[in-house]
């Protein structure tokens, strides 16, 4: 067998760059598809973050709830839940104005409570997650 004869015209397979086109797309893709789980699993974990602070923030929300001393701002961390932490901001009184539009604006007085107290509530998750914040009115220890 002649050495011309292994190098003929009419032999049929692929260029090399043809080879370098197909590994590209295939490398192209296999990226698209893996940042598309990437994006699932953050989704999910954030989901599960959202279940445990939900369950942290009622679990405190209780206890805040039947103390029988005033609220005041505090941070701390949750037993047993390592990492976790939460941070309290209170605002003393309830006051909720309303605008009417009738020729000039004027702010009416709707409530002026002041055995209410807004509590609001950082839920802190480890390794410097999102933050989920909460609002909600609590009535004074007397």
């Amino acid at each position: 067998m002649a050495v011309s004869s292994l190098f003929s015209s009419n032999q049929r397979g692929f260029t090399l760059m043809e080879v370098l086109v197909a590994v590209a797309l295939v490398g192209i893709s296999i990226g698209v598809i893996l940042s598309g789980f990437a994006l699932g699993h953050r989704q999910a974990l954030r989901g599960a973050l959202a279940k445990e602070a939900a369950q942290l923030a009622e679990g405190l929300l209780q206890e805040l709830s039947s103390a029988e001393r005033p609220l005041e701002e505090e941070s701390g961390e949750f037993e047993g839940h390592p990492g976790w932490r939460y941070e309290i901001a209170v605002e003393e009184g309830l006051q909720l104005t309303a605008s009417e539009k009738q020729g000039e604006e004027q702010d009416a007085l709707i409530i002026d409570d002041d055995t209410l107290e807004i509590v609001k509530l950082a839920i802190l998750p480890p390794a410097n997650g999102p933050k989920f914040h909460l609002s909600f009115l609590l009535r004074k220890a007397q």
